[in-house]
């Protein structure tokens, strides 16, 4: 498109005149060497993100069912119980509507927000957390890549 209106792109150091093949052929190069450069600039940052999770160390938020301690996310043992019951009673009934009835008629133990009442979005966000399975998701909002602790990318 830019050959066909016949524009020259004007950089504080040069001038590219897109219809010379030379300034064509030097804006594609420039074009490739920031495509690759993007390429492996995202390449180390996973590196990154993915040797903090193997070591550990990456500062995920908490969630119900774990907390702080230290660097460390770590059980809370009386949520963690009331999530494995969660996950048990999915498994048992493939319903998180009757999960959520049993929460609410015999459990009875507070959501994580304190409240009396369990919803549908609770019940689903904890069934759907991948920090409970002891994995963790970086990037959900644009690529969702999921990784195990032992650093192997999961489907």
């Amino acid at each position: 498109p830019l050959k066909r209106k016949s524009v020259v792109l004007r950089t504080p150091t040069s001038a590219i005149d897109f219809n010379k093949p030379t300034d064509d052929l030097l804006y594609d190069l420039h074009c490739n060497l920031a495509y690759i450069d993007n390429h492996e600039r995202s390449a180390k940052v996973t590196s990154g993100i993915a040797s903090k999770a193997l070591n550990k160390t990456l500062k995920l938020a908490t969630c119900y069912g774990l907390r702080r301690e230290g660097e460390r996310l770590v059980l809370e043992e009386s949520q963690a119980e009331v999530v494995r019951l969660i996950y048990a009673k999915y498994l048992e009934t493939g319903s998180k509507n009757k999960v959520m009835e049993y929460l609410n008629n015999e459990l009875n133990v507070p959501t994580p927000a304190g409240k009396d009442t369990w919803n549908m979005r609770t019940v689903s966000q904890i069934l759907t957390n991948p920090k409970l399975s002891g994995h963790f998701v970086y990037g959900r909002k644009s690529k969702g890549k999921l990784h195990s602790f032992d650093g192997t990318a999961l489907p």
